[in-house]
C-alpha cells in the first residue's frame, strides 16, 4: 500500500523550489533519524517489523555572482538505511531480506545553478548516487517562475526526471498465478505548474497542479494542491494544505497492484515569542486507497501525522530542531528527529 508514497519521493527528490537567494553564501548540515515499527500495508508480511535509519546532509551555496544574479549550490547526503523489511523473491517464491546482501553507507550528491533577476527566477540541477546502493539513481530538474505586480503574484513551473535501479525480484500475478519479474530500472517524470497570490495583508494562497508517471510499472497520475496562509497577528501565523493525487483508471495495470489514490490535509501554526525565535506545531492526515478491479475490492491506509519544530536565527547562524510522529490504522508507527544548522559566509 505504500507504492504511491514511495513513488512521490522518487519523483520529488530533486524538484525545484522557488525562492530568491541572497547575496551571502551559506553552508549547512541537516541530520535526521527515523525509527519505525509495524508495516504501513494492509497485507502485513512483517507485522512486527522494526527499523531504524539515519541520514546527514552537508550543503553549501555560493555567494551571488555576476551582479548577484547567479549562485551555485551543492548537497552531499550520507545515509544508513535499514533494509530488514525489504523482501526479495525468486521465481519459486523463496524470500530473502535485502539487508542480507546490502548493509552499507550510501552517498548521493545534488548540484545546481540558480538565477534571479527582476522577478525572474530559474534553477537547473542534477543529482546522482555516488556509492554502491540497491537503488542507484540519477536525476535532473529545471524550474522557472516570474513574480509581478510588485511581487504579489507569482507564476511558474517545474520539470523533473529520474532514472533509478531497483533490486531484482519476482511477484505472483494473482490473475493467472504465474511468476513475473519486476522491472529493475524505473524512469519517472513530473511536470508541475503553480501560481501564488497575495490576497491581502494577512492572506496568501498557492495553487499547484502536477502530472507524473513512472513508465515501467505505474499508470500516469494527476494531482493538485492548495496552500493557504494567514497571519492572525504580528507573531501568529497559520497554514492549511489540502491535496490529492489519483492514478488514471483508463490505463492498463502493469503488476499485481491496483490503482492508487492519495489525499492529504495539514494544518500548521507558528508563533514567534521573541525576535528570531519561531515555534511551530502541525497536524495532518493522509489517506491512501488502492482499488483492485479484478478483485473488486478497495484497500485503505489512513495515517495521522504530528510535528513540532523550533528555530532560532542568530548572527550569522540558524539552528532548528524538529520532531514528527506518524500513526496508521495498520498499527504502523514512525518517529523522526531532525536537527539543522546553517551558517552564512
Amino acid at each position: 500500500m505504500q507504492r504511491l508514497r514511495k513513488l512521490a519521493p522518487a519523483v520529488l527528490a530533486f524538484t525545484f523550489v522557488t525562492g530568491a537567494f541572497a547575496s551571502p553564501g551559506q553552508v549547512g548540515s541537516k541530520f535526521s533519524a527515523v525509527n519505525s515499527s509495524g508495516e504501513a500495508n494492509v497485507a502485513r508480511e512483517t507485522p512486527n517489523a522494526r527499523a531504524s535509519s539515519w541520514s546527514n546532509t552537508l550543503s553549501a551555496r555560493s555567494p551571488g555572482f555576476f551582479s548577484d544574479r547567479f549562485a551555485l549550490r551543492a548537497a552531499l547526503q550520507s545515509k544508513r538505511a535499514n533494509y530488514e523489511n525489504t523482501l526479495l523473491r525468486d521465481r519459486f517464491g523463496n524470500q530473502t531480506k535485502l539487508s542480507d546482501s546490502f548493509d552499507s553507507l550510501e552517498n548521493s550528491l545534488e548540484a545546481g545553478l540558480d538565477f534571479s533577476a527582476r522577478g525572474h527566477q530559474a534553477s537547473l540541477g542534477h543529482g546522482r548516487m555516488l556509492s554502491a546502493s540497491p537503488y542507484p539513481f540519477h536525476a535532473w530538474n529545471a524550474g522557472y517562475s516570474y513574480g509581478f505586480f510588485s511581487g504579489t503574484t507569482t507564476l511558474g513551473g517545474n520539470f523533473s526526471s529520474m532514472r533509478m535501479g531497483v533490486p531484482g525480484t519476482f511477484y505472483t500475478d494473482p490473475r493467472d498465478f504465474s511468476a513475473r519479474r519486476r522491472p529493475e530500472s524505473l524512469t519517472s517524470q513530473r511536470m508541475e505548474i503553480f501560481g501564488e497570490q497575495v490576497l491581502s495583508e494577512t492572506w496568501k494562497v498557492l495553487l499547484r497542479g502536477f502530472e507524473g508517471v513512472r513508465f515501467e510499472d505505474r499508470p500516469k497520475h494527476l494531482g493538485a494542491e492548495m496552500r493557504l496562509g494567514h497571519a492572525f497577528a504580528d507573531r501568529w501565523f497559520a497554514r492549511l494544505d489540502l491535496g490529492s493525487l489519483r492514478e488514471g483508471r483508463n490505463q492498463k495495470l502493469k503488476d499485481e497492484r491496483g490503482y492508487f489514490s492519495l489525499y492529504w490535509a495539514e494544518v500548521e501554526a507558528t508563533f514567534e515569542p521573541i525576535y528570531d525565535l519561531s515555534l511551530s506545531a502541525a497536524f495532518g492526515t493522509t489517506v491512501e486507497r488502492e482499488s483492485i478491479p479484478y478483485k473488486q475490492i478497495t484497500n485503505q491506509v489512513a495515517s495521522d501525522n504530528y510535528g513540532l519544530r523550533a528555530a532560532y536565527r542568530g548572527n550569522p547562524w540558524t539552528l532548528a530542531l524538529a520532531g514528527a510522529l506518524t500513526r496508521s490504522n495498520t498499527d504502523f508507527r514512525s518517529r523522526s528527529l531532525i536537527a539543522e544548522l546553517s551558517w552564512e559566509i
